[in-house]
């Protein structure tokens, strides 16, 4: 699945280090626990130690501050 998200939301996520893999769905894409503040901040769960400079740990759980992985959750509900 290919997601079509805007160009300008793209440009802001500038520490991307996976080359966008979450837009073909073949990577990134971890799943959503929950999202609160009206999805501005969404909880995921992490199963990999890969290095990404958008996921950091609060209370113990993964948050997920990605501008286009944001989008993806906010259009397509994933």
């Amino acid at each position: 699945m290919k997601f079509e998200i805007p160009l300008a939301i793209i440009q802001e996520t500038t520490h991307c280090t996976k080359q966008f893999a979450c837009l073909t769905g073949a990577g990134c894409l971890q799943h959503i626990n929950y999202a609160s503040l009206r999805g501005k901040i969404i909880f995921i769960d992490c199963n990999t130690n890969a290095p990404c400079a958008y996921r950091q740990v609060v209370g113990g759980n993964f948050y997920c501050n990605c501008p286009t992985r944001r989008a993806i959750y906010d259009k397509y509900h994933i």
